[in-house]
């Protein structure tokens, strides 16, 4: 792995980290490549019950690498985000919790890769901003499919079509932000978060997942139906036993890591 993608684990958590500051964090194709692997690897790794995504410098991600655009060959623009579709589906399937930890600007595809992320904790100077139209481009890396689903069509579309820059509170008041916290707090509290998610039994927070994101495709019926398949995979789990004996016992449960 280069040293533009950086990677540790940290008990049951995983931390990813961005590393190309003086580029404000922009993803190139090796990171798109390098990040699509660790994701996989993540995703079927037993040890891991959590994912943090940060960056290093003062941008989380200033989106595709303005410096390798340019090429107007036909097909060029769906070949550059192969790998960006790639990984921004590993880190939207992945069965595990994901966080983004937010400072700076999150902007075009890196303002969806944080949109792809479970949560998102923005430091007190995040700035997010859908900044295609500035490019003469469409959203993209799965923006338009993720945005509607935290702010609604409407100001979904406003968002995209006029977009600026939106700070850590507005962030947080549309619904695009879970929490706000000082940024000399960002990595410690991610960290903190992805600690407590990964206590949490894996196969219902899979399963929970699962549900929650096919939730906008399904009726109320394939709901129940899918809710009934999960339930039964739980009941089966000896993290529900341990559940129900925590409860009897009057303790905090001790789920399977």
């Amino acid at each position: 792995m280069s040293e533009m993608l950086l990677f540790e684990q940290k008990g049951r958590v995983a931390i990813i980290t961005l590393n190309r500051p003086n580029a404000m964090n922009a993803m190139n194709l090796e990171i798109r490549k390098e990040m699509k692997e660790l994701l996989e690897k993540i995703t079927f790794d037993a040890g891991i019950g959590a994912v943090v995504l940060q960056a290093e410098g003062k941008s989380f991600c200033s989106g595709g690498d303005i410096g390798t655009m340019g090429d107007n060959a036909p097909g060029s623009g769906r070949l550059r985000l192969k790998y960006l579709h790639y990984f921004i589906r590993s880190l939207s399937l992945c069965d595990k919790p994901t966080i983004a930890a937010v400072n700076g600007y999150a902007a075009g595809a890196g303002f969806s890769l944080a949109l792809a992320c479970d949560f998102r904790i923005a430091a007190d100077d995040a700035k997010f901003v859908a900044s295609f139209m500035n490019v003469g481009l469409v959203p993209d890396s799965g923006a338009a499919y993720f945005l509607p689903r935290l702010v609604g069509l409407a100001k979904a579309k406003e968002i995209i079509f006029t977009p600026s820059p939106i700070n850590a509170e507005k962030a947080l008041e549309l619904g695009l932000a879970n929490k706000i916290v000082p940024l000399a707090e960002l990595r410690p509290q991610s960290i903190k978060m992805a600690e407590e998610l990964a206590k949490k039994p894996a196969a219902a927070i899979a399963l929970a997942k699962l549900m929650l994101n096919r939730s906008f495709e399904m009726d109320l019926e394939q709901a129940f139906d899918f809710e009934a398949l999960a339930q039964d995979i739980c009941f089966q789990t000896p993290d529900h036993l341990e559940g129900i004996n925590a409860f009897k016992q009057k303790r905090k449960p001790e789920f399977n890591q």
